[in-house]
């Protein structure tokens, strides 16, 4: 453990068990870092599990001293690979907000998806509600402040009372927005049609589900700068119910007279998707998948009608695809030149191999690609600056990663021009000395 990260756990675990605000210096004084350097980890997010700002370069501190040093130092250590939940976040109860919230849709999801529970309806609404309430409530802390939430009640009592889901949505989407209309249908539901939730009543209710989850995503990953979910788990959102819709007579011979309301029910939705005909207030169930290339990734294109041609495909809804860059993009820095290095010995001669490279391997002397060799090419091409073809970059954790294409093109530049890698080498080293 280094004896910055040390000290840096004393400093934040005195000051949280003192509830005592820490400064910029503070942390300087106790780390001897360097000013750029705690900078950094304030604005990648490193240390947001643990600092909230409450003025210009004033902290509160949370969530240290029930750790460990140990612990304390492996997680700053993850961190720099990692950036926490809310790390944008000023507030501390908006940050507990959002990851409740977080947990609050995923368990929404879960439950939906389980079709032997024949109140999964009733759990995924109820569920469904508290997740965005805690969302949006999050997002009105950081634009207008704590209070901002909090209505006067004429109750007398020590508990203060929050703002219910239906103002913060009319705080936050204007009143003809598709998505404040989708969560206001599912919001009376929860209040006023609970009882009605039967099995029968997913195949139209889905359609809003589905389209309230797409929703979320949409505003959680705007607000968090943050994946929802990690690509191999997206098949959540797909939300499987029975499509078809039932009679009167089915209803009212499972649940009495209450079946013309569940009907009702079913109806009156049916209408209103027809009314209101937008993707974010329900989903289409009359869609062909048409899978497009466009740019440097595979999209998802749902045609809205099938019969529309043309005019359908203009109008056509496009919802990324989930891409496996382990696939696309398999290789760390380090693997890259690794690959590199053995498909030039495979190629070429050592004679070769010296004219072309101006590095040597430090233990065998050999003419090698290396790390620096690496860094120069990539100044050069300027692939970091975007996900391509080439390069990857991931958000959280933060890495880079390379496909089999740069593995091809960096080959080809290195050996159709003998001075090509020497002049990246020059031209990046400058540039480093001009910083």
């Amino acid at each position: 453990m280094r004896k910055s990260q040390r000290a840096l756990y004393d400093l934040f675990v005195e000051a949280e068990k003192n509830t005592r605000e820490v400064s910029r210096d503070d942390i300087l004084t106790a780390t001897k870092w360097k000013g750029q350097t705690i900078d950094t980890y304030l604005a990648k997010g490193q240390l947001s599990d643990y600092l909230a700002e409450v003025r210009p370069g004033i902290f509160e501190v949370s969530k240290v001293s029930h750790l460990t040093a140990e612990e304390f130092a492996r997680r700053f250590s993850q961190s720099k690979h990692r950036r926490g939940l809310g790390h944008n976040f000023k507030s501390r109860l908006a940050k507990a907000l959002v990851r409740k919230s977080k947990d609050n849709m995923m368990l929404a999801l879960e439950l939906y998806n389980r079709p032997s529970l024949e109140n999964r309806l009733d759990g995924f609404v109820l569920l469904f509600c508290t997740s965005w309430e805690q969302l949006l409530k999050a997002e009105l802390i950081e634009r207008d402040g704590k209070e901002s939430i909090y209505r006067k009640s004429s109750r007398q009592t020590k508990i203060r009372e929050t703002v219910s889901l239906r103002k913060c949505l009319e705080r936050i989407f204007p009143a003809n927005d598709k998505r404040r209309k989708n969560l206001e249908r599912i919001t009376d539901f929860r209040d006023q049609a609970v009882h009605l939730l039967m099995p029968e009543t997913q195949g139209v209710l889905s359609r809003l589900f589905q389209a309230g989850a797409l929703n979320y995503v949409e505003k959680f990953e705007d607000l968090t700068e943050q994946r929802f979910l990690e690509l191999n788990a997206t098949g959540l959102l797909t939300l499987v119910g029975e499509l078809r819709t039932p009679t009167v007579a089915m209803l009212k011979s499972a649940y009495g007279e209450i079946g013309k309301e569940i009907f009702d029910l079913i109806k009156t939705t049916q209408d209103e998707i027809m009314q209101e005909s937008d993707w974010r207030f329900a989903v289409p169930i009359d869609v062909k998948v048409v899978f497009a290339r466009k740019g440097q990734g595979d999209e998802l294109k749902l045609v809205a009608n099938t019969d529309e041609g043309l005019e359908g495909l203009r109008r056509a809804i496009i919802v990324n695809k989930p891409v496996d860059h382990n696939r696309t993009h398999p290789y760390k820095a380090s693997d890259l030149i690794t690959e590199i290095n053995r498909k030039l010995e495979e190629m070429y001669d050592v004679q070769k191999l010296e004219q072309i490279l101006p590095a040597r391997d430090k233990k065998t002397g050999k003419p090698a690609f290396n790390s620096y060799c690496l860094q120069a090419i990539l100044f050069k091409l300027k692939w970091r600056k975007a996900n391509n073809e080439f390069h990857y970059a991931s958000t959280n954790p933060v890495y880079h990663k390379y496909s089999d294409q740069a593995v091809t093109i960096i080959i080809k530049k290195i050996t159709s021009h003998p001075q090509y890698l020497s002049k990246a080498r020059s031209d990046y080293s400058e540039s480093r000395r001009r910083r």
